[in-house]
C-alpha cells in the first residue's frame, strides 16, 4: 500500500494528466489527511475512476462541443470518462436551465436584424433556404422557419 504522501503525489500526477478534475484532487487529498484510505479512495486514485465526480466548466464545454459535433453519448462518454447515463442526465438538466439549447446540444442564436437582412437579399436574388442557411451558419429549416414565421404570415 503506498503512503500518504505517495498517494498525494498520484492524485496530483492524476490532476496534470487531466485524469481527475481539480476537485476530485482535493476531496483525495482531504480523505487521505483525514482517515485512512478506503477501497473506494483507492479505486479514484488509481483507475480515475469519475463516478460521482463534478462537472468542470470545461467538461461541460467539451460536452456540448461534442454534441453539437453529432458525436453519440457513448462516443462522449469515453473521451470524457463518463457513463452515458451521466452525459444523458447532463444534457437533459442543461436542456432544462437553458431553452436556447436544443435536443442535440446546439446552442441557439437569436435572430439579428442584418441576418434577416442577408436573407430577404438573398430570397429577392432567387437563392435557395439551403444557399441562405450556408451564407448565415444556420440550417435550411431554420431559415425557412424565420421566413414563413416573420414575412410570410403577413
Amino acid at each position: 500500500m503506498l503512503s500518504k504522501t505517495e498517494r498525494i503525489k498520484l492524485a496530483l500526477e492524476l490532476v496534470e494528466h487531466k485524469d481527475i478534475s481539480q476537485d476530485d484532487c482535493i476531496r483525495i487529498i482531504h480523505k487521505i489527511l483525514s482517515k485512512e484510505p478506503t477501497i473506494q479512495d483507492h479505486k479514484v486514485i488509481v483507475k480515475g475512476n469519475r463516478k460521482y465526480a463534478r462537472w468542470t466548466d470545461s467538461e461541460i464545454k467539451e460536452l456540448m462541443k461534442l454534441k453539437s459535433m453529432g458525436k453519440s453519448n457513448k462516443t462522449i462518454a469515453k473521451q470524457l470518462k463518463r457513463t452515458t447515463n451521466s452525459i444523458r442526465v447532463k444534457l437533459n438538466k442543461i436542456k432544462k436551465n437553458n431553452n436556447d439549447i436544443n435536443s442535440n446540444g446546439i446552442i441557439k442564436r437569436k435572430w439579428n436584424v442584418m441576418e434577416d437582412k442577408t436573407m430577404i437579399d438573398m430570397l429577392a436574388e432567387g437563392k435557395s433556404f439551403g444557399e441562405i442557411a450556408k451564407t448565415l451558419k444556420r440550417t435550411p429549416k431554420a431559415v425557412m422557419l424565420r421566413y414563413y414565421n416573420k414575412y410570410y404570415k403577413k
